[in-house]
């Protein structure tokens, strides 16, 4: 309880020294402005259409105002570096209003209003959450049938999405997302959430929800297992979950799926080796048994990623084009982006720029690759969405950006200390796949931002919390067993 108190103290800290002034406080000087347009008018659209989507963000999203503004003026510096222009004086005089002067090394925000909270206040309650489920949960049943709801709502998820997927229709008045929510890229979303590699964070979750349940019903009843509900439930689930992994298109997702059914073959053949007493048995034992599974295993991905041609062919396509590009010296665009990020860390280590101030301050440190890049990618979309840049694509590196080392050993000081509590369910011959796919999702984090989406933020909280708490009181009965 004491560090997420603590973050919430620090969010509400730096609340007390923003780094800037609020766009809509700021008045434009119409005066200098009238100057340089009598001296430069071919440059009024260009400027004066800039500032307008300024101060019309300027209420309603500060951080998109301020984002807008170091967007043009990294744009306005790179065509007026070698010659003086008549609007320079104008666009000083809004930057410098705009900067206000604070203790950088102290907490600090970008401006001092509620989306500091909006920000802080999820991660708050989840938290809080995740506590209270740990506090308060007693019984093992039912830490397993709470579990066990988090299959079956993720296999409903996964066949609603397959579904979908497959009968799929582009078209201009086709809301994607079940005919309720339109999605921001109609080629990326997967059942109800708008991004495939979010979905694939979600899913990772469930499928090790879903093998932990299965492994604990084969593990205690043995043969007897088979002729239960729960373990066929548990597979048929993890079945459909799995295949929609690839099948969402999600290549990173795809390969921390390999890696999950890889050391779960591993895993099999392992326990099947007990049953034999000599060496020779028991490796002939363990590459029979891992061989067969992760032939079974592999023909699921394999299915998966041959159920939707396009989507197959634009995975296969995307990943040939990068390699090429990395082999001509043209890393892929995320790596820029995260030089870019780790730069921003490095101006504010200690606590950071604040909650949501990469959105706003990212075109601060954003190198000219990623700009290249970035407005190649998006060479067809509005003007204004150009340079906005919202997450880094790697969760860990924006947190660090944000909220500093300070913020981030906050938030996973409790988690890692329960995961090490309970090492022994993750580290050994019969590991906790629950957690294993919580550790997954975390590896997940370093490519992407899954935790910015609720829904995977919150199976995460939960999962970990239920999980963990289920290993406690397992260790605390084994103890009263042998005492």
């Amino acid at each position: 309880m004491v560090p997420f108190a603590l973050f919430v103290a620090l969010a509400g800290a730096s609340m007390l020294n923003p780094s800037h002034n609020p766009p809509s406080q700021i008045p434009l000087d119409l005066e200098r402005f009238e100057e340089a347009a009598l001296r430069a008018p071919a440059l009024v659209p260009f400027v004066g259409d800039e500032f307008s989507d300024v101060q019309s963000r300027s209420e309603v999203d500060p951080g998109q105002a301020i984002a807008l503004f170091y967007r043009f003026r990294l744009d306005f510096q790179d065509k007026f570096d070698r010659f003086d222009s008549p609007f320079e004086p104008f666009v000083e005089d809004y930057e410098n209003n705009l900067e206000r002067s604070h203790t950088s090394w102290l907490p600090s925000c970008v401006t001092a209003d509620a989306s500091i909270w909006k920000r802080c206040y999820p991660i708050a309650i989840l938290a809080l959450q995740a506590i209270i489920l740990w506090r308060f949960m007693k019984s093992r049943r039912l830490i397993r049938k709470l579990l066990l709801m988090i299959v079956l709502n993720g296999a409903l998820l996964a066949i609603a999405g397959t579904l979908q997927k497959l009968s799929y229709v582009p078209g201009d008045r086709v809301k994607e997302i079940w005919g309720l929510w339109d999605a921001p890229e109609p080629r990326y979303f997967f059942s109800s959430f708008t991004y495939k590699n979010h979905w694939s964070a979600f899913a990772l979750l469930c499928l090790g929800v879903a093998a932990s349940l299965a492994w604990r019903e084969i593990s205690r009843k043995g043969t007897l297992a088979w002729r239960q509900p729960k373990l066929g439930v548990c597979l048929v689930a993890a079945l459909f979950i799995g295949i929609t992994i690839p099948l969402s298109g999600s290549r990173s997702g795809t390969l921390l799926l390999i890696i999950f059914l890889t050391l779960l073959a591993i895993f099999l053949g392992w326990i099947v080796t007990r049953s034999f007493d000599t060496s020779k048995k028991r490796w002939a034992a363990f590459g029979g048994t891992a061989f067969v599974c992760s032939l079974t295993l592999g023909t699921m991905v394999w299915f998966g990623f041959n159920l939707d041609r396009e989507t197959k062919s634009e995975a296969i396509g995307n990943t040939l084009q990068q390699w090429e590009n990395y082999q001509k010296g043209s890393p892929p665009m995320r790596y820029y982006l995260w030089k870019d990020t780790f730069k921003m860390f490095l101006d504010k280590p200690v606590f950071g720029h604040g909650l949501g101030s990469f959105r706003a301050l990212h075109p601060l440190y954003q190198s000219a690759e990623y700009k290249r890049e970035r407005e190649y990618g998006l060479a067809s979309a509005h003007r204004k969405l150009k340079p906005l840049t919202e997450h880094s694509h790697n969760d860990l590196l924006q947190y660090l950006a944000e909220i500093g080392v300070i913020g981030v050993a906050l938030l996973l000081l409790v988690p890692t200390l329960g995961i090490w509590q309970n090492r022994k369910s993750v580290f050994s011959t019969t590991p906790d796949w629950a957690l294993v796919g919580c550790i997954l999702f975390g590896i997940y984090s370093f490519v992407d931002f899954p935790t910015r989406t609720p829904a995977c933020l919150l199976l995460l909280s939960l999962t970990l919390s239920l999980a963990l708490k289920h290993a406690s009181l397992e260790k605390e009965r084994l103890g009263r067993q042998l005492h």
